[in-house]
């Protein structure tokens, strides 16, 4: 019995021996399992595919090939998403792996196909196939510590002067590309550049043209909108608020009077012997006048101070008021002789007005002129005689219109009114308010009027007689017959 079982074992072996000589063929395909890729998922550029996958087979498995391409329902062209890869050398019977993929830029957007194949050292394969959606790029760039060169403010706003140059600093990026940088004040104001780069910094581009509008009031508020463009159009913006509030405006010179009196470019001229006088100078400011400043010079000469004023105050000030403002012209003064005088105010902020110049020349000094314009007899306007005796009637009025103009200073205004040889005074001005004397204003319907028993055929006379400071007389005299 013992040597029975000693040769059972023995022949055991040797068939054993036999059976390990011979090759046994492996038909069973490996298994692909725990695909982890979602059907129709969408991906943009620059995404990651993300998935799990295992490889399991009755032996040993052997390589896997991943291939990304076109799905077959969609129209090719030369710039599709077509890649291989391949991982060899894989041993085991189970083997399992993350796969992860980068979306490339720029690829034509579509359904594509995801192909697993996997081999085994038998030769066996199994595949599987997953289609998901790339589209174009839908992210925003991304600003990176944006901000501005102005001081914010408790509530995040900025505050700014007009004209203000705003600085940018920061940096932008994007997942793929940026292709356009700008700022925008609203309607008002905007500017873009083209660039191209994943990553930028902002300051480097717009230097000093970011300036606030120069049209926003104090108390206002005004956007700055900071934008990025990348290559498909998708935008980001940041605004800053902006509150206008500064004193950017100079003081205002307003002359309002003057004796002479100015043309339009600020000129006059003035008589040997006679005076300038700015009688009412008013200087004005939004917020707070700080001091004014007057010049007095010889034209082409430099500017010579005669008045240092503080004013240190809110309201206008009339200079007038405050300095003698009249100006001599000597009785030898050189005729054509230009004198200039310059007017500067500065306001509490520094801002200084644009030099005011007030010009006037030295001219001869000559005799009043009288002006006659309109003459009338009973309020109807009628054309007396200069050669001859106008006609008149008892009871009759006369009136004119016109003015009496002097260069310097006139000192006396007669009019003489009545019979031609023992005529009466019925008009003696010494004091002049102003210049020209206005000649309807001196006279009523009582002044020049014909007695009712005036001598029918008696001649009257109206005589004018203007004299200046300088003795220098001017008259005009009109002749009229009482017919009856």
């Amino acid at each position: 019995m013992k040597n029975s079982k000693k040769l059972l074992t023995v022949i055991g072996l040797f068939y054993l021996a036999i059976y390990a000589c011979i090759p046994i063929e492996d038909v069973v395909p490996p298994q692909i399992g725990n695909f982890g890729l979602e059907e129709n998922t969408i991906y943009y550029y620059q995404d990651t595919i993300k998935f799990e996958v295992v490889y399991i087979d009755n032996a040993l498995l052997d390589s896997i090939v991943i291939t990304v391409s076109k799905s077959a329902t969609e129209l090719s062209t030369p710039n599709d998403w077509d890649t291989t890869m391949i991982f060899a050398g894989v041993q085991g019977r189970r083997y399992e792996r993350e796969e992860q993929l980068v979306v490339p830029k720029f690829k034509t957007p579509g359904r594509y196909d995801m192909n697993i194949t996997v081999f085994d050292q038998g030769g066996n394969n199994a595949s599987s196939t997953r289609s998901f959606l790339l589209q174009q790029d839908i992210t925003l760039p991304v600003f990176h510590d944006l901000q501005i060169s102005l001081p914010q403010q408790n509530d995040g706003s900025y505050q700014a002067c007009r004209s203000e140059i705003v600085g940018i600093q920061g940096g932008v990026s994007d997942n793929l590309s940026v292709s356009r940088i700008g700022f925008e004040f609203g309607a008002q104001q905007s500017d873009a550049v083209a660039v191209s780069a994943d990553s930028l910094d902002i300051s480097n581009f717009f230097g000093s043209s970011v300036v606030v509008p120069s049209n926003v009031p104090n108390g206002n508020s005004i956007t700055l909108t900071i934008f990025a463009v990348d290559t498909f159009q998708n935008r980001i913006e940041q605004d800053f608020i902006i509150n206008i509030a500064c004193d950017d405006e100079p003081p205002v010179v307003n002359i309002a009077k003057t004796t002479p009196s100015l043309n339009a470019n600020l000129a006059t001229n003035v008589a040997q012997g006679a005076r300038f006088t700015i009688d009412s100078l008013v200087v004005s400011d939004n917020e707070f006048l700080r001091s004014a400043t007057i010049y007095f010079n010889t034209e082409g000469e430099a500017l010579k101070e005669l008045y240092q004023i503080p004013l240190n105050t809110s309201r206008p000030v009339d200079l007038a008021d405050s300095v003698n403002l009249v100006f001599n012209i000597g009785q030898d003064e050189a005729i054509g002789l230009t004198r200039v005088i310059t007017i500067a105010a500065v306001d509490s902020s520094g801002n200084e007005i644009p030099p005011v110049e007030i010009r006037f020349s030295v001219i001869e000094d000559v005799a009043p002129v009288i002006l006659i314009t309109n003459t009338y007899i009973n309020r109807v306007e009628t054309t007396w005689s200069t050669t001859e005796a106008t006609s008149l009637n008892t009871g009759d009025v006369v009136n004119f219109d016109g003015k009496v103009e002097e260069l310097n200073r006139l000192t006396n205004l007669i009019a003489l009114w009545g019979e031609e040889n023992a005529p009466n005074t019925v008009i003696n001005l010494t004091e002049f308010a102003s210049l020209p004397v206005n000649l309807a204003g001196i006279q009523d319907e009582r002044t020049f009027r014909v007695p009712n028993n005036a001598e029918i055929g008696s001649v009257y006379i109206l005589s004018l007689s203007a004299v200046d400071s300088r003795g220098q007389e001017t008259s005009v005299r009109y002749r009229f017959r009482i017919e009856q």
